[in-house]
């Protein structure tokens, strides 16, 4: 079952890829970005649009990395807590039961 969802998603990565170069391929005149401050140099709509996925992935890698080190930290708070309460209860079934009376 792995080996087919490894080969279907090779296959839909190899069908992006595919799409993408006929974009690039027909989409090949040359624009310049207008922001408010800046107007970039003239690149193809392919490249640019390669170069905001590029930028749209790393950005998405980033936010991802942080989320997974704050999840991981809460994750060691976690364990530690339950190490903690693990302990206390093995204390506590050990221990002699006092009679008050």
């Amino acid at each position: 079952m792995r080996f087919l969802i490894k080969i279907l998603v090779l296959l839909l990565c190899l069908l992006i890829l595919f799409v993408g170069v006929l974009f690039a391929i027909n989409n090949t005149d040359k624009i310049a970005l207008d922001f408010v401050f800046f107007t970039t140099f003239e690149l193809s709509i392919g490249m640019w649009l390669v170069i905001a996925m590029a930028i749209g992935g790393v950005i998405g890698f980033l936010l991802n990395s942080v989320a997974l080190i704050a999840l991981k930290a809460r994750l060691k708070r976690a364990r530690k807590k339950s190490e903690s309460a693990d302990k206390e209860l093995a204390v506590l079934r050990t221990a002699t039961v006092k009679d008050p009376g």
